[in-house]
């Protein structure tokens, strides 16, 4: 319940809408919402979270780099140095925009977390573009 309600906290906090954060938490691995309802009806601390957090973050990184690989295999050259750029830039906008965001905890609990759930969705949403691309 404490997991939950954190998450309803954060989902507030980062001013997404209920409707965008539901179609995010639908490309989360299973293995993750397991971790986070174990974390929910165990110890509920800021470790396990971050723990979880941690472990989702290479999996989506990993999903985001077999898309971005694809696209790259499948576009001419000048597409290709497009894309790179605007990875690049996406990267320094994700990073800002969570840093941000965490800024406003710096120094407590939910600073950590608050960065981990931003760099997921952002990464997520950016995985969704991209093999839409």
């Amino acid at each position: 319940m404490k997991v939950t309600y954190l998450a309803a906290i954060m989902l507030a906090l980062a001013g997404r809408s209920a409707v965008a954060e539901t179609s995010v938490e639908t490309h989360y691995s299973t293995t993750f919402k397991q971790c986070m309802s174990d974390v929910e009806h165990g110890s509920d601390d800021t470790a396990s979270i971050l723990a979880c957090q941690d472990a989702e973050i290479a999996v989506q990184e990993g999903r985001i780099n077999q898309a971005y690989i694809m696209i790259m295999t499948r576009l001419p050259s000048p597409q290709k140095t497009q894309l790179r750029r605007e990875e690049r830039g996406w990267i320094v906008r994700r990073n800002a925009k969570c840093g941000s965001m965490a800024s406003q905890y710096a120094g407590g609990s939910l600073e950590g977390q608050v960065w981990r759930s931003c760099y997921l969705d952002e990464t997520v949403k950016r995985r969704i573009y991209l093999e839409r691309y």
